[in-house]
């Protein structure tokens, strides 16, 4: 039996953003200045920024897409899905600990010290666009979920404005993100991760406990798995491999993880917000065995179900959804799980893609307050330069909407995106990754890296297709059918070739002061005297104590749900959500009374002044 969302789950939801809401606010008092509000001061707690990490690199599209290409290929997707584990390994390795001894402010002042000024004049120009077309497409893609899931259908009349649910909800989520990345700074977005990660993992753990007894429902779940082995929904479904999803696919998919991870935005923002080089490399550690072991949580329900969810049935229950396997993960919870719980999935996936949408917002404000607002205003306060941060985050959450409203109406907006993204995102990432491990090239290798790269992924993508609309040819057809993979190979070569062959053009001029300088930092380790010291203290406590409150507002009303009987839920799943929140809630609140007891901050301050 198919449930549908009730307003135990509107509540539920509601106070997710409330949540989210409220740690922005709580945690504004935190940032003093530009530094603060963009690094965090570079004393986020590692624990946290590992959870930010996990979260940030998923969105609604592990619970729609992901969860449809695993009900279509099997075990192949779980190779895809838990890849991104391996950059992570290498960053953790390799990047962490070099990222943090930069002692950058913003991801493109890194840029600017390796490259030179031309160089990040390029990438910002680039990134901005992109990623402000991300946030708005995350937006869309999100809130087609979230309306749908809400039955949030027809029509309403908002301010004299005739809006559709979709709009609502694209409204409402923006105006969420904006209020707690624009209050609170990058100490609220990892916050907010943390919480956010936190009710992903809780309510995908109930709904894969249910499943897997769902699974087991007609026998033991080791004779069940038996028999679904014997008889999979198609062969190679249990291959790593098949022919749904071929070799270089996969190949591909994996190849992007390796080499656009380690130079991104994100992972350059989240190893220079942590207080020293080793817990840089602590927060990469966790986040690699998030990334190995969570998607198959997550991805473990629509796996065992699979024969249980025809796709005829999909169909029928998502007639509007182009591909109706990609609803499979949410029906499964429509099904087994009680209203309020649904609320909480539905918070769940919303989690997923909210924390990358206000990753996005922050380092949009970034670039342009500190790469752009400071480049023509040298002399600003840094109170100021927050403060710019600020309203340049409104202003950026704003655009994005309209995005989302404008994609709203495009036929091909999606394509469209996905196009314009990939292109870029394979274009920058390589050579920000390959500055550190390429020392003797000159700065003005990543500039020619980066339009060398557009140029010939761009022609994989435009022109060689449309020379085989005009002629066909079997070289033609072959790019043109296999283009992402493509795309990928000739980045990686093309980047490696510019590298490489910049080395042999290196003369003693070729790096810039500031490129000399970068490297010489990198040799340098954080020292005892650049660690804030007990000033770390109570950003950690408000933090983890924002942490537990927020749990407890999400973790009463779901108890309550079970106490008052106000759902028909004898599995007593809601309550048992609840318990996990608060238990957890206070273990926070415990362990933090005691590493920041009034006689350790005595302590640390004495061993700090020493």
């Amino acid at each position: 039996m198919i449930k549908s969302a009730n307003y135990l789950d509107f509540i539920v939801v509601g106070l997710y953003f409330f949540v989210m809401i409220l740690c922005g606010f709580l945690l504004a008092k935190a940032n003093k200045n530009d530094k603060d509000f963009f690094k965090g001061g570079s004393i986020i707690p590692w624990p946290m920024v590992s959870l930010s990490l996990f979260i940030t690199a998923f969105s609604a599209y592990m619970f729609v897409a992901a969860a449809g290409q695993v009900y279509k290929v099997g075990i192949p997707a779980f190779v895809i899905y838990t890849s991104t584990a391996i950059a992570y390994l290498y960053i953790t390795m390799y990047f962490a600990k070099r990222y943090r001894r930069t002692r950058v402010t913003s991801p493109m002042e890194y840029v600017e010290m390796r490259f030179g000024p031309l160089t990040k004049s390029i990438m910002t120009l680039l990134q901005i666009p992109v990623l402000m077309l991300m946030a708005g497409n995350m937006l869309y893609v999100l809130c087609i979920f979230l309306s749908s899931a809400l039955g949030l259908k027809g029509n309403f009349e908002i301010l004299g404005l005739n809006l559709t649910g979709l709009h609502v909800c694209m409204v409402i989520v923006g105006i969420v993100v904006i209020a707690y990345t624009a209050t609170g700074g990058l100490l609220a977005v990892i916050v907010t991760d943390a919480v956010q990660f936190i009710i992903a993992i809780i309510a995908s753990s109930l709904l894969a406990f249910y499943s897997i007894r769902e699974f087991s429902e007609d026998g033991t779940f080791i004779t069940n798995m038996q028999n679904y082995i014997s008889n999979p929904p198609h062969p190679g479904y249990f291959h790593p491999i098949n022919d749904l999803q071929p070799f270089a696919f996969t190949l591909g998919w994996i190849m992007i993880q390796v080499f656009s991870h380690p130079g991104s935005m994100q992972v350059i923002q989240r190893s220079i917000c942590v207080p020293d080089e080793k817990a840089a490399k602590k927060s990469f550690g966790l986040s690699t065995v998030f990334f190995l072991l969570i998607p198959i949580l997550w991805l473990m329900p629509v796996f065992l179900l699979r024969n249980k969810l025809p796709l005829e049935e999909l169909k029928a229950l998502w007639p509007h959804i182009k591909n109706p396997a990609e609803a499979s993960y949410i029906t499964i919870a429509l099904k087994l799980l009680p209203n309020g719980m649904i609320g909480l999935v539905i918070s769940a996936i919303l989690a997923a893609s909210i924390s990358t949408l206000a990753g996005c917002y922050n380092i949009v404000s970034v670039i342009f307050t500190k790469d752009i607002y400071q480049k023509f205003s040298p002399n600003t306060s840094s109170r100021k330069l927050m403060t710019v941060g600020r309203v340049s985050s409104l202003f950026i959450g704003i655009i994005s909407i309209c995005i989302g409203l404008v994609l709203s109406g495009l036929a091909d907006a999606f394509k469209t995106t996905f196009t314009i993204v990939s292109l870029v995102s394979i274009a920058v990432s390589f050579p920000i990754m390959l500055g550190l491990m390429f020392k003797k090239a000159p700065a003005w290798t990543g500039g020619v890296a980066i339009i060398v790269c557009l140029i010939v992924t761009s022609s994989i993508e435009f022109i060689i297709p449309a020379i085989n609309s005009i002629s066909p040819n079997g070289f033609c057809a072959q790019i043109t059918n296999h283009a992402f993979e493509y795309k990928v190979f000739v980045s990686v070569l093309v980047s490696l070739v510019v590298f490489g062959i910049s080395i042999l053009f290196k003369k003693p001029s070729s790096h810039t002061d500031s490129s000399a300088k970068l490297f010489e930092l990198l040799d340098k380790p954080i020292s005892q005297d650049e660690v804030t010291g007990t000033v770390v203290l109570i950003p950690s406590i408000r933090a983890y104590r924002v942490i537990a409150l927020s749990l407890v507002i999400f973790g009463v009303p779901l108890f309550l749900c079970k106490l008052f009987n106000i759902t028909k839920d004898p599995n007593y799943i809601n309550m048992s959500a609840g318990i996990c929140f608060v238990t957890l809630a206070g273990l926070i609140y415990w362990l933090t009374s005691m590493k920041y007891s009034p006689i350790t901050i005595v302590r640390d301050q004495k061993q700090y002044l020493k």
